[in-house]
């Protein structure tokens, strides 16, 4: 994923759907499937999508401007607890990409070098990883689809490499002032709906992004209530203190 540091790969509300079963006698079964059609057919197809047993079938984004995309450092406001990202970095986490500096093996499409940021413990804290540290090579291997990105660490081959997809970004196509990034998608469940997995690296993750270190409430807000949408669920997103950084060491570029 982006959003691994030297010692790891990458940079709620929530409406809950109830269902109520209706015992209803061999007579009045027309009556009974009329009904049942008529509640799928006002609550949508989110409820065929949030079944007890199936996931969402979410795919990256389509039309992702990749120039517009890295053109500047990306700050996380929230970030989904995960294995490789303890709660402990969940301070000053910044992601810097830079397009085209940078080669893997046996691939010779786009290469984006991912540099990440996070402080240890506390606001200005000891860094986990710097400009100098470790630098990820994610990889848009797929033709005609930029938004399905793949990451690992550069000397390992595509095969080995994890999803990275930008599932959304806005307002605008000439104007990423936030984007969100799964790491696939979501295979879990949960009891308001799925996401990634929170175990091992690869399949692992969900980040909310935005250009602006402190953005509005109403931008993570809007964020979060797309997820939603997708059927997302947002009780394992952790907020990310940006308040006070200074991101030493860090390679920030500013739009």
């Amino acid at each position: 994923a982006f959003a691994l540091h030297a010692s790891y790969f990458s940079n709620s509300h929530r409406n809950s759907h109830h269902r109520t079963t209706i015992m209803a006698p061999t007579n009045l079964l027309a009556l009974t499937v009329a009904t049942a059609i008529s509640v799928q057919a006002a609550l949508g197809a989110s409820v065929a999508s949030k079944s007890r047993f199936t996931c969402p079938d979410v795919q990256p984004m389509k039309g992702l401007n990749t120039t517009e995309f890295v053109k500047a450092t990306w700050y996380i406001q929230q970030q989904q607890v995960t294995e490789y990202l303890p709660p402990d970095e969940n301070y000053c986490v910044a992601q810097t990409l830079v397009l085209g500096n940078a080669t893997v093996p046996f691939f010779s499409g786009p290469v984006i070098s991912v540099y990440n940021y996070a402080n240890i413990d506390q606001v200005n804290g000891k860094p986990a990883n710097t400009k100098n540290g470790q630098v990820l090579c994610a990889r848009q291997a797929t033709p005609g689809d930029p938004a399905r990105i793949i990451n690992a660490p550069c000397f390992l081959p595509n095969q080995l490499a994890g999803a990275y997809w930008v599932i959304g970004a806005g307002p605008a196509a000439d104007n990423y002032e936030w984007a969100i990034i799964s790491a696939g998608a979501p295979t879990v469940e949960y009891s308001d709906g799925c996401t990634t997995k929170t175990t091992g690296v690869n399949g692992a993750g969900l980040w909310l992004f935005t250009r602006e270190p402190s953005p509005s409430p109403l931008v993570v807000q809007e964020m979060r209530m797309i997820l939603s949408n997708m059927n997302y669920t947002l009780q394992l997103l952790a907020n990310v203190t940006q308040a006070g950084c200074n991101y030493d060491g860090a390679y920030i570029i500013t739009p």
